[in-house]
Formats: structure tokens, C-alpha cells, sequence
């Protein structure tokens, strides 16, 4: 299985995706990571048995930048060799799914998931203290 995931950090010290791509690695699918560039990081670089490449730029967070959006999603949907598909796009965090949606414009039958944690830290459901309201 052919795995993308879009990262909106450099994945320098990023623990749960590190985790994830370890745990995917090792169940034998073909992973690359996409995040942003870094000063001190390689652009292309093979980690824990992984692609990693840093192709994206601040304008990531730009919202008046949509065609940087849609030039990057188009890379991304042809990255892989002639013939070849993603399978599954991972976005990571909340500014990644506007990006993973254009991807999936383009790749109608790639299955698009959406780790949107960092938007419930502070609903009562998730917490363990919760206490009826009634």
C-alpha cells in the first residue's frame, strides 16, 4: 500500500507521527512523508524506513495563497512512478486537509484521513474528570 502523509512541520521531533510511520513501515507499506522545509534538514531524506520530503514552505498557512495549495497538491498527486497510486492520504494536523482534499480531487479513489486531535484538547468528553452536567 502506497502511503502519503502531509505534515506541517519539519518531522524533526514529532513523536506521534514518528510512531505512526514506524508502525506502518514495519507492516510493509510504502510510505512518504511530505513537510515543510527546514534551514538544517535535509529536503529528501530516508528515515526509519521511510521518504521524507520537505517540499512545503510557509505559505502552507497562507490563505491567500491558494494556488501554492493547488501546485503542491499537484506534485504530490504524481509523485509516485507512472502507473503507480496513492492508496491513502493521511493529513496531519488542521492546516493539512484543505490540502489533502485538492489532492484528493485528483485521485478520486484515495482514501483521505483526517487526524484532527489537536481540535478536542479541551472538550469534557475527552477528558477523564468528566462530570454530567445535570
Amino acid at each position: 500500500m502506497n502511503v502519503a502523509i502531509l505534515l506541517d512541520n519539519p518531522f524533526n521531533g514529532d513523536l506521534r507521527v514518528h510512531r505512526e510511520v514506524e508502525t506502518l513501515a514495519s507492516l510493509g507499506h510504502q510510505i512518504t512523508l511530505y513537510a515543510t522545509k527546514h534551514e538544517d534538514l535535509k529536503e529528501e531524506e530516508e528515515v526509519q524506513g521511510i521518504t521524507v520530503k520537505r517540499i512545503l514552505t510557509s505559505d502552507i498557512f497562507d490563505i491567500k495563497k491558494p494556488f501554492y495549495l493547488k501546485s503542491v497538491a499537484k506534485k504530490i498527486s504524481t509523485d509516485l512512478p507512472k502507473g503507480k497510486r496513492w492508496d491513502v492520504l493521511h493529513c496531519h494536523d488542521q492546516t493539512m486537509p484543505q490540502l489533502g482534499s485538492l489532492i484528493k480531487e485528483a485521485e478520486e479513489n484515495i482514501s483521505l484521513i483526517y487526524d484532527s486531535h489537536e481540535m478536542f484538547h479541551g472538550w469534557p468528553l475527552n477528558l477523564s474528570s468528566y462530570k454530567s452536567l445535570s
